[in-house]
């Protein structure tokens, strides 16, 4: 692990009590151990103290062997080229957050609407002042309405009756003054004059 990480040293008595509870405790192999590593990529300086809360996390979801590692990273990987291709259509240039692409797997995955009716959501957000907002709001809508094909998606979206837009705000009508200038004027206060 040390090597992974560029240092010579040798490892310290509490970095060899983590490998042994990972190892010992929680079943992973060397393997396993060395596919996890690049999750730490993000991190500046990696440690062992790092390792060990990715690894907790691995566990707590059973997976503990190299193969579902890599098959999870790889999962995850594709999660997030979708949701930034769903961002990029939309028009948001941010990165989806953790909750933002657990909201868009929901809609995949325990909704099972197809990819190309997220991407026709996203299509039809862009410009809009939230965009994953409304993309929400369209999802949900059809979801709610059985709509499970971009077809059926696309007949909602041109009945205006049904379809869900970002509503437009009302201009204020603001009432206009019947002040005579004298009057507006007696209204000023000069701030360098003494009061």
């Amino acid at each position: 692990i040390l090597r992974e990480w560029n240092k010579t040293r040798k490892p310290t008595k509490a970095e060899m009590a983590l490998y042994d509870k990972w190892t010992g405790e929680w079943g992973f192999d060397h393997a396993a151990i060395l596919a996890a590593l690049p999750r730490l990529t993000a991190v500046g300086s990696p440690s062992f103290t790092i390792l060990d809360e990715q690894l907790d996390a691995l566990f707590q979801t059973k997976a503990t062997k190299a193969d579902t590692i890599r098959a999870s990273d790889e999962a995850d990987k594709g999660e997030r080229d979708f949701a930034k291709l769903l961002f990029a259509r939309a028009g948001k240039v941010e990165p989806a957050t953790k909750t933002q692409r657990a909201q868009i797997a929901l809609y995949l995955n325990d909704y099972g609407m197809p990819r190309e009716l997220l991407l026709l959501a996203a299509d039809n957000a862009r410009g809009a002042n939230e965009p994953f907002g409304l993309m929400k709001r369209l999802l949900n809508d059809w979801h709610a309405k059985g709509i499970d094909t971009v077809e059926q998606a696309k007949k909602a979206l041109s009945n205006p009756a049904s379809a869900t837009r970002p509503a437009r705000r009302a201009r204020p009508a603001y009432q206009q003054h019947d002040l005579s200038d004298d009057e507006l004027n007696s209204l000023l206060v000069d701030l360098d004059q003494d009061l």
